[in-house]
């Protein structure tokens, strides 16, 4: 049977790796709701619900916008309560600073309810143009942007089309991981998506990662589907100081004089500083995370959970190699074999059970030898 010692260790060796596992979980940096009591009387410029924003800004360009509570509105797939933006004028424009920067390893979530285009054909002006935009800037400039955007023009019966109700991608470069990395072909003025407007209709999660300082990935889930999955370089702005610190959305409909309605809600900053060498983010550095180093070598994609960046070579190779096993369930170097947090918390309670057994085991020992030299003794 183990002695205390034995079982004392297996007790600390569980908890190091619970206290490990607990460690790897996302952290959240800041959050905002639109249940949040700030926006109890509705949304306007100078709240600050939440934590670890700054008060809205921007102009918030002639206030069209609202907290949607209550029954939500038709349009509103997202449910109440929500942001709602575009219940009056032509377009909206609103900015969220953040309290600090997003660092590599952090990530910006969110949920998004966007409008619906409406140009007629013909259009009855000259030139039309819907867009919608969601986007991170610095102090520089922005570095990164999704927008859906559409227009069109007419000329004397001409009709010109502009755009394709497509969401794209603004940045340096974007390479598509649902496609093997492959380059996203370019339409007006960034890289579509091939995730269109009216898909978008029921709102989708957004998710910004921020790999390094100079690289990104971008992921869109809509009805628990990955839509979109691409990652690049953010915008090169050729200055200091680049690190993405606001949200901004932006959005006009020059077809009338009400914009259709959109929504948003559940503002997220966490850490996500992940396994390095995990190249697929899925928690467990394997023989996965090899097949995306090859199918990347040569190239300067930017993979997750990469510390080196630059040119894929040997030293994501060796990245991966270091770290193999990390963060399985059994998947170790040599055989051995990591017990999950699970485990171990059987592991712990038996190891506990198992000295608390031994010391009432002692216990009882000793009373009963002193229960024996007490009846000898009278004897």
């Amino acid at each position: 049977m183990m002695n205390v010692r034995k079982l004392a260790a297996i007790a600390a060796f569980c908890l190091g790796l619970m206290v490990a596992a607990s460690a790897a979980h996302a952290v959240a940096i800041a959050s905002d709701n639109a249940s949040d009591p700030a926006y109890a009387d509705g949304w306007e410029e100078g709240d600050n619900g939440g934590s670890g924003f700054l008060p809205w800004t921007g102009g918030m360009y002639g206030n069209p916008v609202a907290i949607d509570s209550g029954s939500p509105e038709p349009d509103n797939d997202l449910g109440a309560p929500a942001f709602q933006f575009g219940t009056g004028g032509s377009g909206y424009w609103a900015i969220r600073p953040f309290a600090t920067p997003i660092q590599p390893s952090q990530s910006f979530k969110l949920d998004f309810d966007p409008f619906a285009f409406s140009v007629p054909d013909p259009p009855e002006f000259v030139y039309l143009s819907n867009d919608s935009l969601i986007r991170f800037d610095s102090t520089a400039g922005w570095r990164f942007r999704m927008y859906n955007w559409l227009a069109k023009y007419n000329d004397g019966g001409q009709i010109t089309n502009y755009g394709a109700d497509e969401w794209a991608i603004g940045a340096t470069t974007a390479f598509d991981n649902l496609n093997g990395g492959a380059a996203l072909p370019t339409g007006g003025a960034g890289f579509l998506t091939g995730y269109t407007g009216p898909d978008s209709q029921d709102g989708f999660s957004m998710t910004l990662d921020i790999i390094t300082i100079d690289t990104y990935r971008v992921r869109i889930v809509d009805d628990g589907v990955t839509k979109v999955d691409v990652s690049g370089q953010l915008r090169d702005l050729g200055t200091a100081g680049q690190e993405v610190d606001q949200l901004v959305f932006w959005s006009q409909d020059a077809t009338a004089s009400d914009i259709d309605s959109a929504y948003f809600n559940n503002l997220l900053i966490e850490s996500t500083a992940g396994l390095p060498g995990d190249y697929n983010s899925d928690s467990v550095v394997d023989a996965a995370d090899y097949t995306v180093w090859r199918d990347n070598l040569g190239t300067t994609n930017s993979l997750p959970n990469d510390s080196i960046g630059g040119t894929i070579g040997v030293a994501h190779y060796s990245q991966w190699k270091n770290n193999f096993g990390m963060g399985g369930s059994g998947a170790g170097i040599g055989g051995i074999a990591i017990p999950e947090p699970a485990t171990c918390f059987v592991m712990l309670s038996g190891a506990l059970g198992g000295m608390l057994l031994m010391r009432r085991g002692s216990g009882s020992g000793a009373r009963s030898s002193a229960s024996t030299v007490r009846c000898r003794a009278r004897r």
